[in-house]
């Protein structure tokens, strides 16, 4: 939005990740104009594109507090929060399932992860080909678990001098229950402590409590922040928020 001729008041940045649903991934207002004056103005241009685009609802992870309450007064609602867990690093043997292997990603081998992710993530934390794409490019750990030769779950994680975050873990539904998340996020810590890594964060819904058990059996704790993912109705219809998905990270 822009005020004048040349002054830029407002930028509100989407991204398309599922047909179904138009993510906010970025937003800023110009010092001495209200949040709610600007977003008030950018929505029903954002809400027409939405629906042009058939989309069914808008979605924003509220990380951002002064977003979150414009939306809110707005009429986005909360219909999950985002917690992140932390954890010590240690000294710890690699467990869960042993009949598959584990290995880095292959550029060909992507389709197959994007395809697992849309089985068993929501339609608003799906991770379309190209961000995998970027990812493969630069995760500092990005491998698959195989079982003769599919792929039955994939991971990535990332890390700074000693601090490092689980970025994404996911298991073919039809393996779920079956080590295989025990598998991949032990492998994952194990290479972390190796790399020198003292203190790793992840992300998940506060809902996936499969999830949650394994990480804190794992000796991650709950640091006690909560993110809401707030959702607008374009076509008076609910987004799926399936949470028997075994991990989601942000």
């Amino acid at each position: 939005m822009v005020e004048g001729r040349h002054e830029i008041a407002g930028v509100l940045a989407v991204l398309r990740r599922h047909p179904q649903v138009i993510s906010i991934v970025g937003a800023a207002v110009r010092n001495g104009i209200p949040a709610s004056l600007y977003v008030g103005k950018a929505l029903p241009l954002l809400e027409a594109y939405g629906r042009r685009q058939r989309a069914c609802g808008l979605a924003c992870l509220g990380s951002a507090a002064w977003l979150s309450e414009t939306l809110s007064a707005q009429g986005f609602l909360a219909c999950e929060h985002i917690i992140t867990y932390g954890w010590h690093a240690g000294p710890l043997p690699v467990t869960g399932n042993r009949a598959v292997t584990v290995e880095p990603v292959r550029h060909h081998e992507l389709e197959a992860i994007a395809a697992i992710d849309r089985q068993i993530f929501a339609p608003v934390w799906h991770k379309p080909q190209d961000e995998l794409e970027f990812a493969l490019g630069r995760a500092d750990y990005f491998v698959v678990a195989k079982y003769q030769e599919h792929i039955v779950g994939y991971c990535w994680s990332e890390w700074d001098g000693t601090r490092g975050h689980l970025t994404r873990l996911g298991v073919a539904e039809e393996w779920q229950g079956k080590g295989i998340g025990t598998r991949l996020l032990t492998e994952a810590l194990v290479a972390m402590v190796r790399a020198g890594v003292t203190w790793v964060t992840l992300n998940t819904q506060l809902s996936n409590e499969p999830a949650r058990r394994l990480y804190e059996r794992y000796g991650f704790r709950n640091l006690g922040q909560a993110v809401p993912l707030l959702w607008k109705d374009l076509e008076k219809t609910s987004p799926s928020l399936d949470t028997s998905a075994t991990f989601e990270v942000t």
